[in-house]
């Protein structure tokens, strides 16, 4: 086929990249936006950013220094069978999955060498159909069918406390 392959020099932009790809769809293939910078461009937007350092950007044009992977304005799916995300810190750290809310971490899953930690800077809820099961507050109480514990341990609806083998208490 022809002009599968272009190559020019056109402004090198993402409206005009200097490779194109396909045949004369001359605002989708590779440009250099800024010096030791790789940018692919899909109908003359720029899409990915290659950064000198090994930073990838998705859907932003200066990923964040710090981080190999930003996806900026989107989601990130992970399908197949049997799909993992693995987190391996191999220098004796603490891994983590951190929520942030406009730059401000608020909460975090992670763990250390010996435990896994919940971490928030407000309640934990724990939800079941969409229906609060259970509340951890920032003070320390532990809430069973309320979202507002008065005590250490608040249930409402009753309670089943057995020991093995024996009645209820």
């Amino acid at each position: 086929k022809s002009n599968i392959l272009q190559v020019a020099d056109i402004n090198n932009s993402a409206t005009t990249p200097a490779i194109a790809i396909g045949g004369g769809d001359m605002d989708t293939g590779f440009f250099l936006p800024t010096t030791d910078t790789l940018g692919f461009a899909v109908g003359g937007a720029e899409r990915v950013r290659f950064c000198c350092d090994g930073r990838v950007g998705i859907g932003t044009t200066g990923p964040t220094a710090g981080y190999l992977l930003e996806v900026f304005s989107g989601s990130v799916y992970v399908k197949g069978t049997a799909p993992e995300i693995h987190l391996d810190d191999t220098s004796g750290g603490t891994p983590c999955i951190k929520f942030m809310d406009n730059g401000t971490v608020r909460g975090m899953i992670g763990t250390d060498s010996t435990t896994m930690q919940i971490d928030a800077d407000s309640d934990i809820y724990i939800k079941s159909g969409n229906t609060t099961a259970m509340t951890l507050t920032s003070a320390q109480k532990v809430g069973i069918g309320t979202t507002a514990p008065g005590a250490v341990l608040d249930v409402i609806g009753g309670a089943d406390l057995r020991q093995s083998g024996t009645n209820s208490y």
